[in-house]
């Protein structure tokens, strides 16, 4: 029997101390985005992830993880989306399905346009999507430097 997936009451958290077994998955019900699962990472030594980026898993890990830092990455190595800044070395909540919010670095994304990554910081553009790098669909327009919804393509 396959039991429910539990609750995350405050994907925020984040510690020095691992949240969940590796691999665990959470589900947390937003008030703007709605129904997301979370998946608990670990940001690196000297390096905080900061807000609203996607993060790719270090080489050879299921846990530790570090921004994208190039354009188009491939999506089996995309671990989530950082909804909140996750300190260095500290464990923290990413979202894995669902809505969420990523920094766009593109003028002009459009209602309805796949993204994928930027480069540097994780951020999303839509200059380099393919089927294979395709983080998500926005669901409005989004202004360059800005924090727009994305419908994101299951990191599970």
């Amino acid at each position: 029997m396959i039991s429910s997936i539990i609750y995350l009451s405050s994907p925020s958290e984040t510690s020095t101390e691992q949240l969940a077994p590796v691999g665990a998955i959470r589900s947390h019900n937003h008030p703007t985005y709605g129904y997301q699962l979370y998946r608990m990472v670990r940001a690196p030594a000297g390096v905080a992830l900061a807000a609203n980026g996607v993060v790719i898993y270090a080489s050879g890990s299921s846990v530790n993880v570090t921004k994208a830092g190039a354009a188009a990455v491939n999506s089996s190595a995309m671990a989530g989306v950082t909804q909140g800044i996750i300190p260095i070395s500290y464990y923290g909540w990413v979202v894995v399905a669902g809505q969420c919010g990523i920094k766009a670095m593109a003028a002009g994304l459009l209602v309805n346009t796949a993204v994928a990554t930027h480069g540097a910081g994780g951020f999303i553009d839509d200059a380099t999507v393919t089927e294979g790098t395709t983080v998500g669909t926005t669901l409005a327009d989004i202004a360059i430097n800005t924090v727009g919804t994305v419908r994101l393509k299951a990191m599970l």
